[in-house]
């Protein structure tokens, strides 16, 4: 009996998945940053005071929110990519582009939730010592929020960080992409031994004379036939006036009566 077949995940559903999620924690952690407040009691001898405090007044909690609409911005428009290339089966951004803005953008925003992460946690860490050495009691759920906001920042940054991981995988592939010929060449281990006769009248397949539209098969081996030569073959095709070879056909009979004329054809076949 053959074994079950193995299912197996698809980098691009891995990082899709990791986009969706980042982006869920970012609009949480804005969520939640967005809505910490709270009223502080102050009492002057007989009077007392209350006072709104909202994120906003700590500058760190500034950078905080920065941050997480950074991350916001970018995982949108990655998810947008991503879910394009599922759909279509191609990238919106054609080449090595798509690599490129993988790579730098994961670094960037990994950097970015990170240290909004950091920053939000010391300054909480902080202003929490303070309220309880001075005895404000009022502030326990706006530092509690605060906690909870940057620790969904930080789930984010790891998102972030394993994406990052993920471009750097994938940058590899840049203009490493062989053309099927090539390819297809390289993977034969024992190519069949070709004559001088194939060597100077080459049969171009389809796919070989597509690769420069609207050129003639002729002028593609005319033109590719040079790099085929060496030493004083070389020299001799340069040697050749300039003009006298405008056809593959003039360059077949010339190259065959300059490396294998009818003289030394017979003499072979006679020993």
């Amino acid at each position: 009996m053959a074994p079950p077949p193995t299912s197996t995940i698809s980098p691009i559903i891995i990082t899709l998945v990791l986009k969706i999620l980042m982006l869920v924690l970012l609009l949480a952690s804005l969520v939640v940053l967005a809505t910490d407040t709270a009223t502080l009691s102050l009492s002057f001898y007989t009077t007392f005071v209350e006072s709104k405090i909202h994120f906003d007044d700590v500058y760190t909690y500034r950078y905080v929110l920065a941050s997480i609409i950074m991350g916001l911005v970018y995982s949108v428009l990655q998810t947008a990519l991503s879910l394009y290339h599922i759909a279509t089966g191609k990238r919106l951004i054609i080449g090595d582009g798509a690599f490129l803005v993988d790579f730098y953008g994961d670094k960037v925003i990994s950097y970015v939730l990170a240290t909004g992460s950091a920053a939000g946690f010391g300054a909480t860490k902080d202003l929490k010592a303070l309220a309880d050495v001075t005895n404000v009691d009022d502030l326990d759920d706006y530092f509690d929020k605060a906690y909870a906001s940057v620790s969904l920042l930080l789930f984010a940054f790891i998102c972030a960080a394993i994406l990052s991981v993920f471009s750097s995988y994938a940058l590899p592939k840049m203009n490493n992409q062989l053309p099927p010929i090539v390819a297809a060449t390289l993977a034969n281990p024992d190519p069949v031994p070709r004559t001088i006769y194939d060597y100077s009248k080459p049969t171009l397949t389809r796919a070989e004379s597509s690769v420069i539209n609207g050129v003639s098969e002729d002028a593609v081996r005319q033109r590719l036939f040079p790099f085929s030569l060496r030493n004083k073959a070389k020299q001799w095709l340069n040697s050749l006036p300039r003009g006298s070879i405008t056809t593959w056909d003039q360059m077949t009979e010339k190259f065959l009566l300059k490396y294998s004329p009818p003289d030394k054809i017979t003499m072979l076949r006679t020993y």
